[in-house]
């Protein structure tokens, strides 16, 4: 099922049919001349391009910046309606915890431990971060079976 929306592919579950394509080269993927930027990464820091290219001032909103946001590599917005439905809630809590990787479990049970409601979210479609991919090892079982047994509690 190919799809005309385009997803942060970090945090896109990955499923039959899903269609993805590069972006942010020129002239390929496979010979990218952009790529020499990366030999200079040490210099570019936060905010260089502020100081950098700030003369002459008129030249930043006409050649600048529409270059330096091409080369930022944006995604396009579909023109297209988008098929899916989102739930949303309303939900009141305690304490909301940002993140479900070890600390945000810990945290969460802890703060459930004691009787404050919790609300754990998490950007990506399974509960646990780096606990489902390492062989990291918790209170005597794998960090996934922790993780799972966590998130249940």
């Amino acid at each position: 099922m190919a799809t005309p929306f385009e997803y942060a592919t970090t945090v896109a579950e990955l499923y039959d049919g899903l269609e993805a394509s590069s972006q942010n080269r020129f002239p390929s993927l496979k010979f990218d001349v952009g790529a020499v930027n990366s030999l200079f990464s040490p210099f570019f820091v936060a905010g260089f391009y502020f100081k950098t290219f700030m003369w002459p001032a008129s030249f930043w909103e006409k050649i600048y910046e529409p270059a330096i946001r091409r080369a930022a590599g944006l995604g396009h917005a579909s023109d297209e309606a988008d098929p899916d439905r989102y739930e949303k809630a309303y939900a009141f809590c305690d304490v909301l915890v940002i993140g479900s990787g070890p600390s945000g479990l810990a945290a969460a049970l802890s703060v459930g431990r004691s009787g404050a409601q919790v609300i754990l979210t998490d950007e990506d479609f399974a509960l646990g971060g780096r606990l489902n991919a390492e062989r990291y090892e918790v209170d005597g079982m794998a960090g996934h079976a922790y993780a799972a047994r966590a998130v249940e509690e």
